[in-house]
């Protein structure tokens, strides 16, 4: 599923055009929730059906839509209706509209609201999304607060953003660069099984290390 922009002039969101290909530079997000990574055996289309039905009949009796884990932006959250279990989101724009942060933002909401999320980084390091946390939760230039040169009254309000992105320990961050799709899946499982994951994000795609022959 692409996200397409609310307005050509929003930052937060990356941008499209149609007919043309967007860069290679893709994002990853599989919500998990309660199901495991693992393989499943196929069951029948009509498996599990009266517990949808339930959701649907209080979803019109109380007026109150269904809706998945939130993203925290409203723009996406009524496009999608929040993310789901198993549902797979691909980030696709050109370079530099701003995929990774919003990556990491929709990660940083969601670990906040209490679910554990695994975001492997395979080209920025944990370092440079420590900043991007500090810089957001500040309102502080990423650029100057990497330097260390920022003015004294961003200094003053340092220890507020240094505690918050202290306290987001659902944020579990692989920044190892040389991960395969058989790697990340194997860390994956494991994190789920010490505490189920909510997200997992891939910063991005075409990063990841392919195995044999075919390396695509």
């Amino acid at each position: 599923c692409r996200i397409a922009p609310e307005s050509r002039t929003d930052p937060a969101l990356p941008t499209t055009s149609r007919g043309r290909s967007p860069s290679s530079t893709i994002v990853g997000a599989i919500m998990l929730g309660n199901r495991s990574p693992g393989a499943r055996s196929a069951v029948p289309i009509s498996a599990d059906l009266d517990e949808l039905i339930d959701h649907i009949r209080e979803a019109f009796s109380t007026g109150k839509a269904i809706t998945g884990t939130p993203t925290g932006f409203t723009g996406i959250d009524q496009l999608l209706h929040g993310l789901w279990p198993s549902q797979l989101v691909l980030l696709a724009a050109r370079t530099g509209q701003g995929k990774s942060t919003l990556a990491q933002n929709i990660a940083e909401n969601i670990a906040d609201a209490g679910l554990p999320v695994f975001l492997a980084s395979l080209e920025m390091s944990r370092f440079e999304l420590q900043i991007r946390s500090l810089s957001r939760a500040g309102r502080i230039d990423s650029d100057r607060l990497s330097t260390g040169v920022i003015a004294a009254d961003q200094a003053t309000r340092l220890p507020n953003p240094i505690e918050a992105v202290k306290a987001r320990t659902k944020l579990l961050i692989h920044d190892d660069g040389l991960t395969s799709p058989t790697m990340l899946a194997a860390l994956a499982r494991r994190h789920n099984d010490n505490d189920p994951l909510g997200l997992i994000v891939v910063d991005y795609i075409g990063l990841m290390q392919g195995q044999g022959e075919n390396q695509t």
